[in-house]
C-alpha cells in the first residue's frame, strides 16, 4: 500500500511546519518530527552545541600487569597475556596503580568471568597523582556478554546465580563517576566457594565533560530544525512533557548502529535504573558517558533507553528513531527498539532515571522533581500507548515464551532476573507511581473480555460491547527472524504495522478491515503469513480512552519455519564416587530424569537396572537435565542438541543425615572478610576497613582503632539486620601508635565474635 503522510494528533505535518515558520524555523530546514500521536507545543533551541565524549581502554592482561598489583590469599597465573587472577571466598586483589591516558569524568570496568557474575564482586577507585585516593566505587553489571549472545542488558545487579551460561564471558560493570583522576585502581573481592579466575580486566575511560575543542560557538548559524536543543512534546492525553533531545544533550553519532531500524507497537513500559551514581551535577554529561559506554564498549552502537530522566527532573531524549528517507528525524520515536530488556525489546519503551535506587544515597539527592518527572515521563509514554498502567496482558517474548498476565507498566526485574531499577525505585513504582499516572491520564475504561480465536487461515477477535458501542482500532502484525549472520529482521504482515507510527487509529464501525468486520463486538481477519498479530481496541468519544489489546501468535500456516532437526538424546544415572577413577560401577535403578528446555519440550522417563534412560529423538535446542531419586540429592545438567546426539552421564550424591540439629543453639556470627587499609593524610591516620559478616540474625558491626595499649583512638559501628551484611568503616586519629583494627559483629542473642588486623 502507498505510504501514508505523516500525522498526530490532530495535527498534519502541513501544520506543523506552518508552527515551525511561526517559531521563526524555516520550513526548508525543518529535518526533525515528533513521533506519532503527539504534537509539539514549543521548540527552543541553544547556542553552544556539547563535545563528544571521549572514550579509551586501559587494561590489566599479562602476568607482568597483575603481579604488579597486590594479592591478599589469591595468586596470579598464566603466561605472557593470557593471564588471570585466581581465588575463592575470603580472598581479595588489589591491582597496580594504572595511569590514564587523559583525566576521565566516568569509569566503565570489563572483565574475564570464569564463574558466575556473582562469584566476585569490583570496585574502583582514582587519585590525581597515585597516592591520595578516592573512596571505592563498588561496581554493578550492566551487561553480560557470551559466544553465543550479544551484550545483554542488566543494568544494576542481578538477583539469582546467573543470567545465562556466562563461564569464560565478557561482563561490563556499571558506569562509576570520577573527579577527573590521572590514575586508577581496581579492587576484586572474591565470594565463591571455588576458585573462580578472573582474565583481563579493562577500564573503559570516558571524558564526557562536553568540553571537546570541535565545540563551535557558530553551532547555530544555520536554521535547521535538527539543531533544536529542547521540544514541548503533547500526547492525545494532554499529558505534556519538555524533552532535551539527541542533539541537545550532545550526541555523538559517529558510530555504527548494530541495530537496523525497526520499530514495534508499544505494550509495555519498563522502568530501569541505570546504577551509575546519584550525586551528579549534570545530568546531560551522565546521558552522553551512558551512550559513549552503550555504543561504543558494548557494541551496541547507540543508548539502550529510549527515555532518561535525572535527578533534576529533566528528561531526556534516548534510542534514536526513525529517520525517514529524505533525511527527516523523529524527536522520541513511536515504538522504535531499544537495548534494555532480554527478550522484551520489540514491542516496550525503557524509561531509565540516571541514578542507583539500590543505594541509601537515592534519598538523599533524589528530591520531588526527579520523582515527578519519572512520573510524567511514565504518563506521557502510556498515554501516547492509550496503555493503563495498571491494566495487564500477556506479552508474547522475542524466543516466543509467553509472559502472562505482565502489567502495562513495570520494572525491569519484572521481566529479567536483575535488581533493576533498585529497591527504592521499585517501591515508587509499586505504590505511587502507578497510580499518580493513572490520575493523571483519568482515561475511560478499556473495553473488557478481549479474546481471539484462530481457524486456519482466519483470525476472529471478540469483545465484551452492546451493538450501540463504537469503538477505534489497530490491527498489528509483524514476524521476526534471524539471518545467518545473526542479525534480527522484521517482516511486517498488515497494512497497519508496516509504518505504525504514521497511521491515526480508525473507527471500528464501518471501517474497511482485512476480514469481515462485524457490528459491536467481533472481528475477522484473513491470515497470509506465520507471525505475531495484535488487534488494539479502544472506545470513541470526547475524552481520553484507556485500549486493551490481545497478541495471537500463528505458526501453522505454510510460511511458517521449518521444523529444528532431532536428535537422541540418552545416557545413565550413576551413585557419585569420590575417587574419579573408580569408574561408573553403582548404577541407580528407578531414578527420575526429566527434559524440560526449548520447543515447549518437557519430558520425563525412568532409569533401568542398569541406570540407563533414553528420550528418544528431540529438536535441536537447549534443554534442563535433571535426575531425582530416593536417598539421593538431585542433580542438573544443562545440554544443547545441535548437531549429533547426546549422551548424558549424571552422578547423584547420597543424602547426608541431618542427626543432632534439632534444638542447638544458633551458631555465632562469623565475619567472612575483613580487611584494613591504612593512610596518612596530614596530620590524620587513616585506616579504611572493609567487612563482610553472616550469622543467624546479625544486630550490628563494630571497628575500633586500637594502640599498641589495646586503647580506643576511635570506633565505628553499622546497625545491620538479617543473616549476611557487608560495609566499610573509615577510621581516624591524630594520637600516635595506631597498631591494629579490632572488628566485632553482634547478633541479637548478644552472641559476638571479633577479629583484629594489625599493621
Amino acid at each position: 500500500m502507498p505510504e501514508q503522510p505523516l500525522r498526530w494528533g490532530n495535527h498534519s505535518r502541513r501544520a506543523f511546519l506552518k508552527r515551525a515558520a511561526a517559531l521563526g524555523l524555516g520550513a526548508a530546514g525543518a529535518v526533525m518530527f515528533p513521533g506519532s500521536n503527539v504534537r509539539v507545543d514549543a521548540i527552543r533551541r541553544g547556542g553552544r552545541r556539547p563535545g563528544k565524549a571521549r572514550n579509551e581502554e586501559v587494561r590489566d592482561q599479562s602476568v607482568q600487569d597483575f603481579s604488579a598489583g597486590e594479592a591478599y590469599g589469591a595468586s596470579v597465573r598464566g603466561q605472557g597475556t593470557a593471564a588471570s587472577v585466581r581465588g575463592k571466598s575470603g580472598a581479595a586483589f588489589k591491582s597496580r596503580s594504572i595511569p590514564v591516558p587523559f583525566a576521565p569524568t566516568h569509569v566503565g570496568l570489563i572483565w574475564i568471568s570464569h564463574g558466575a557474575p556473582s562469584d566476585i564482586t569490583l570496585s574502583v577507585r582514582g587519585s590525581g597523582n597515585g597516592q591520595d585516593w578516592s573512596t571505592w566505587h563498588e561496581i554493578g553489571i550492566e551487561a553480560i556478554s557470551s559466544n553465543a549472545h550479544g551484550a545483554i542488558p542488566v543494568h544494576g545487579e542481578l538477583s539469582d546465580e546467573s543470567l545465562l551460561d556466562v563461564n569464560g564471558a565478557r561482563i561490563f560493570g556499571t558506569l562509576a563517576g570520577m573527579n577527573r583522576p590521572q590514575f586508577l585502581q581496581y579492587w576484586i573481592d572474591f565470594r565463591s566457594e571455588q576458585d573462580v579466575d578472573i582474565g583481563e580486566v579493562a577500564l573503559a575511560c570516558i571524558d564526557a565533560a562536553g568540553n571537546d575543542a570541535d565545540s563551535s560557538a557558530a553551532w547555530f548559524a544555520t536554521a535547521r530544525a535538527d539543531e533544536i536543543q529542547e521540544v514541548t512534546l503533547t500526547n492525545d492525553a494532554e499529558i505534556s512533557i519538555n524533552v532535551i533531545t539527541r542533539e541537545g544533550w550532545g550526541v555523538d553519532e559517529d558510530h555504527d548502529y548494530t541495530w537496523e531500524e525497526r520499530f514495534v507497537p508499544v505494550k509495555k513500559v519498563f522502568l530501569h535504573h541505570t546504577a551509575t551514581s546519584n550525586n551528579y551535577s549534570d545530568g546531560a554529561a551522565e546521558v552522553r558517558a551512558i551512550h559513549s559506554y552503550h555504543a561504543t564498549n558494548l557494541g551496541w552502537g547507540d543508548i539502550g533507553y529510549q527515555m532518561l530522566v535525572d535527578r533534576f527532573g529533566t528528561i531526556y531524549e534516548g534510542r534514536r528513531g526513525r529517520v525517514r528517507e529524505n533525511g527527516d528525524r523523529e524527536i522520541l520515536s513511536n515504538g522504535v527498539e531499544g537495548g534494555h530488556v532480554l527478550s522484551y525489546n520489540y514491542g516496550s519503551t525503557g524509561i531509565a532515571a540516571l541514578g542507583n535506587s539500590q543505594q541509601g544515597q537515592w534519598n538523599r539527592f533524589w528530591d520531588d522533581a526527579g520523582h515527578d518527572s519519572i512520573v510524567d515521563a511514565v504518563a506521557f509514554e502510556c498515554g501516547r500507548h492509550f496503555l493503563h498502567p495498571e491494566g495487564k496482558s500477556d506479552f508474547l517474548r522475542t524466543d516466543r515464551v509467553w509472559h502472562e498476565a505482565l502489567t502495562h507498566c513495570v520494572g525491569h526485574r519484572d521481566g529479567t532476573s536483575t535488581q533493576c531499577p533498585g529497591s527504592r525505585l521499585y517501591d515508587f513504582l509499586n505504590n505511587e507511581l502507578r497510580d499518580r499516572v493513572a490520575n493523571k491520564l483519568e482515561g475511560d475504561a478499556p473495553p473488557s473480555g478481549l479474546t481471539a480465536v484462530q481457524d486456519e487461515d482466519q483470525l476472529q477477535f471478540d469483545w465484551n460491547a452492546t451493538s450501540e458501542d463504537e469503538f477505534h482500532y489497530f490491527f498489528e502484525g509483524w514476524w521476526r527472524w534471524v539471518d545467518d549472520d545473526g542479525v534480527s529482521h522484521i517482516d511486517y504482515l498488515s497494512e497497519h504495522s508496516s509504518d505504525f507510527a504514521s497511521h491515526e487509529w480508525g473507527d471500528h464501525s464501518g471501517a474497511s478491515w482485512d476480514g469481515s468486520t462485524q457490528s459491536g463486538n467481533s472481528a475477522d481477519f484473513n491470515l497470509t503469513d506465520t507471525g505475531q498479530y495484535t488487534l488494539h481496541i479502544r472506545k470513541t468519544g470526547e475524552g481520553f480512552a484507556f485500549a486493551d489489546h490481545y497478541t495471537v501468535l500463528v505458526e501453522d500456516l505454510e510460511a511458517e519455519p521449518d521444523e529444528p532437526d532431532e536428535y537422541r538424546v540418552s545416557g545413565g544415572v550413576y551413585v557419585a564416587d569420590e575417587d574419579e577413577d573408580s569408574g561408573l560401577d553403582d548404577p541407580i535403578d528407578g531414578a527420575t530424569v526429566t527434559l524440560v528446555g526449548d520447543n515447549d519440550v518437557d519430558m520425563q522417563t525412568e532409569t533401568d537396572e542398569d541406570g540407563n534412560f533414553d528420550f528418544g529423538k528431540v529438536p535441536a535446542g537447549d534443554y534442563e537435565v535433571t535426575a531425582t531419586a530416593e536417598g539421593f540429592e538431585p542433580a542438573t545438567m544443562l545440554i544443547t542438541v545441535d548437531d549429533m546426539d547426546v549422551g548424558v552421564i549424571m552422578q547423584l550424591d547420597p543424602v547426608e543425615d541431618d542427626e543432632g540439629d534439632e534444638g542447638e543453639e544458633p551458631a555465632e556470627p562469623v565475619i567472612d572478610h575483613f580487611a584494613v587499609e591504612t593512610r596518612t593524610t596530614g596530620p590524620w591516620f587513616r585506616a579504611d576497613v572493609r567487612w563482610e559478616v553472616s550469622g543467624s540474625d546479625l544486630e550490628s558491626v563494630t571497628s575500633e582503632l586500637l594502640d599498641g595499649n589495646g586503647n580506643v583512638l576511635d570506633s565505628a559501628t553499622s546497625s545491620v539486620s538479617g543473616s549476611t551484611a557487608s560495609g566499610e568503616h573509615e577510621l581516624r586519629t591524630r594520637d600516635n601508635g595506631p597498631s591494629s583494627v579490632l572488628l566485632t559483629v553482634t547478633d541479637v542473642s548478644s552472641n559476638s565474635v571479633s577479629e583484629e588486623r594489625s599493621f
